[in-house]
């Protein structure tokens, strides 16, 4: 190695940076890249497939790190389906409750993917850019709560994309 992994974590301290997998973050390391506009992009399916381990979402959550969860590329992942990714990141992360976990989840594709790339998206809101998925949903969600699980684990059928407002009708 030309710099050890504190070398190249102090090399981005004033540079907000994606870093992908980060399978192998220590606490310390973690804590270095607190607060300084970093994100973990997680890529459960293509962890599982390499063999690099599994993110440490606690870790995350402790030092106040977002996070993305992402597909990663072709050549490391059997799909570029993001939902599919979202399904794997549940069952990979077993010590987490589930609803909490969903909800992060989809936070983590929303809100938290248009911060890290400094793009107004991922909200529905004044100014920001008004780029949404409708599905429509069963009737058998009985509680509010269980939304974002059912969003994952199930492919309702979707309605309509809207990319900048306009609706690009799915057919």
């Amino acid at each position: 190695a030309v710099t050890s992994i504190e070398e190249f974590i102090e090399s981005f301290d004033n540079k907000p940076t994606l870093f992908t997998h980060a399978t192998k973050l220590s606490a310390a390391h973690a804590k270095n890249l607190q607060g300084k506009g970093h994100t973990i992009i997680h890529c459960p399916i293509s962890n599982r497939l390499l063999g690099n381990g599994v993110l440490n979402l606690k870790g995350l959550y402790e030092y106040q790190l977002p996070y993305v969860c992402a597909t990663d590329g072709l050549s490391s992942n059997y799909s570029l389906d993001l939902l599919e990714e979202l399904k794997a990141a549940l069952f990979m992360h077993d010590d987490a409750d589930l609803d909490t976990l969903s909800i992060s989840l989809l936070h983590s594709i929303t809100t938290t993917a248009g911060e890290a790339l400094g793009l107004k998206t991922g909200r529905i809101q004044a100014g920001w850019d008004a780029d949404m998925l409708v599905f429509e949903l069963d009737k058998e969600i009985a509680h509010e709560e269980d939304l974002a699980l059912h969003l994952i684990l199930k492919q309702f059928p979707l309605h309509h994309i809207f990319i900048n407002g306009t609706d690009h009708k799915k057919g």
